[in-house]
């Protein structure tokens, strides 16, 4: 009985010591530090470092340590893997904007071009239709020139034999105007004949309404002296044969309107003369005998009037084929003019029907450009969040003698309180800021300076407080929140926004002015490093940027390495 008494408290004495054990070997926590107040701030560290029970073992340095290095490692690798994967969305959507912007580019392209050709087509036919007015022009121009060289130029000559009586009361002046009139109903019945005979010719040259409206035609006297033969003379009075010759200009329409036969003078007998053969039968039915007169002079008339006429044919014959001629050559200008315009009308039927395709299939690309643009700069704004805040755990280690007036614990609290500031000073040096010149494409300068950081230490974990004699090590570590100040750039967008589609957009030349990018990396002490700038087969700058200069695209900017 006695013996297992003496079992039962040892037990006992084992389990007491087993849980004190295990109540000095238990992890602290975290203390969250959610005050402002540099005063509360340094009450939470004290009543927590007073609340302790002792020192710490080195069983609960390494456990502490132990799982605070491990909750460190989870979080990097959980905030490494978020900035990876904002990473590569940010490169996907950067590929992909940037395959769509050739491509809309290259489109804009044919379009510009396929739109010139399309204008240079209208201003083609638009010529073609100018060629072919003036074409016309001088084709009327030369019509206008003929029609006034048949009015103005003797188209040949008539000789026209009258048998008038001169009676007692009879005036030469008299008669002889009666004689003219006599005469005029025959020359405009000729010329109208004559007309008719060329109509079929000339209205090659002009036009049918002319020869219509000129029916008889003028003849003019040459002032030629006629010819007058007496025939007989009586107590009636001297008959005279008289043998005048006019010029004619059959196409020029008589001053004093249509001729009349002239009821004044129905004794008068006329005839036209074109022959000898044509006198003696006008004699012969007047009964006159033309071998009782001497009508040499008559004869010789009308062999001048013959050869006239024929040179006044060639002539009219030489001017119409010259006139011809050229109206010819224009309409063959104007034949070939209309079938370039016909061709050229087809092309540019074409052409629009391919325009107005290339239209709408570039705003299609032009939306799906905008979008990727719009994906593109949600994806380097989310980047630029994730790197823009972050909370890192710093691990300090500080060895602090303990004064004669002070107890090991209020010595540890001011030894952690001092950790502060130096935790601070850590967590804004990590974060840098590179600024790089690019100038026609290559890398001109590149610097680096602090970045403005904001550092924050949101909550403390004590992991040991180690005995060493008259010092004490303390070991603590702090969760800071650091926050980059993005106010230092213009923007953080990583290119211009999306614009409409242009009407009339020009590539614009080559610039030597400067593009400014600043770089911020961002990160905890294990990432302090991170460097975005390393993508594959390029080096293209990432963050906030600022333009000295809008004639570079940021897409297109690429830095050798």
């Amino acid at each position: 009985m006695k013996t297992f008494g003496k079992f039962l408290l040892a037990g006992l004495f084992l389990l007491l010591l087993i849980e004190q054990a295990h109540a000095e070997t238990q992890p602290s926590k975290w203390l969250q530090l959610d005050a402002d107040s540099k005063e509360r701030i340094k009450h939470l560290i004290k009543s927590d470092v007073e609340n302790r029970r002792g020192f710490s073992t080195l069983e609960e340095d390494r456990l502490n340590t132990s799982i605070v290095e491990e909750e460190r490692r989870k979080e990097n690798s959980a905030y490494k893997a978020a900035i990876d994967a904002a990473t590569s969305e940010f490169q996907r959507t950067k590929k992909r904007a940037d395959d769509l912007t050739a491509q809309f580019q290259t489109a804009f392209y044919d379009f510009e071009e396929t739109r010139k050709n399309v204008d240079n087509l209208m201003s083609g036919i638009v010529n073609i239709d100018n060629s072919i007015v003036r074409y016309q022009e001088d084709i009327r121009a030369q019509q206008e020139a003929l029609t006034r060289w048949l009015k103005t130029t003797k188209q040949g000559e008539i000789i026209v034999a009258v048998i008038y009586t001169r009676g007692f009361m009879d005036t030469a002046h008299k008669l002889e105007g009666v004689a003219d009139r006599a005469s005029a109903p025959l020359m405009a019945q000729h010329m109208g004949t004559y007309i008719q005979s060329v109509t079929k010719v000339i209205n090659n040259v002009l036009t049918s309404d002319y020869i219509r409206a000129v029916e008889e035609g003028t003849a003019k006297w040459n002032r030629e002296e006629p010819l007058r033969l007496a025939l007989v003379q009586n107590s009636h009075g001297t008959t005279y044969l008289r043998i005048k010759r006019y010029e004619l200009y059959p196409f020029q329409a008589p001053e004093t309107g249509s001729v009349k036969p002239d009821s004044a003078a129905p004794e008068i007998r006329a005839a036209i003369i074109t022959s000898m053969k044509d006198l003696e039968s006008f004699l012969s039915q007047s009964n006159y005998l033309a071998e009782k007169y001497d009508l040499s002079r008559t004869e010789g008339m009308i062999r001048e009037t013959a050869a006239a006429n024929q040179q006044a044919e060639a002539n009219q014959r030489e001017q119409l084929i010259s006139f011809r001629e050229r109206i010819t050559y224009l309409e063959q200008k104007i034949a070939s003019a209309r079938g370039d315009r016909d061709s050229l009308t087809q092309i540019l039927t074409d052409k629009q029907t391919q325009l107005g395709k290339m239209t709408t299939e570039l705003e299609v690309l032009r939306l799906r450009k905008d979008s990727a643009e719009l994906a593109f700069q949600n994806a380097h704004a989310a980047l630029a969040e994730k790197k823009r805040v972050h909370e890192s755990i710093i691990i300090k280690t500080s060895l602090v003698t303990v004064k004669r007036s002070e107890t090991p614990a209020e010595t540890s609290a001011e030894a952690v309180l001092e950790e502060l500031k130096d935790v601070l000073n850590d967590a804004r040096m990590q974060h840098y800021t590179s600024t790089t010149e690019v100038s026609d494409g290559e890398l001109v300068d590149e610097s680096e300076r602090q970045a403005i950081t904001e550092a924050k230490i949101i909550a403390v974990r004590s992991l040991a407080f180690i005995n060493e004699g008259d010092s004490i090590r303390v070991k603590m570590a702090f969760r800071v929140r650091t926050v980059l100040d993005t106010q230092e750039g213009t923007s953080t967008a990583g290119r211009p926004a999306a614009t409409p589609l242009p009407a009339a957009p020009a590539r614009r030349p080559a610039t030597t002015k400067k593009l400014l990018f600043k770089e911020t990396a961002l990160g905890s002490a294990p990432l302090s490093r991170l460097n975005l700038r390393a993508y594959v087969g390029t080096r293209t700058f990432f963050g906030a940027y600022r333009w000295r200069s809008d004639e570079v695209p940021f897409n297109n900017v690429r830095v050798p390495k």
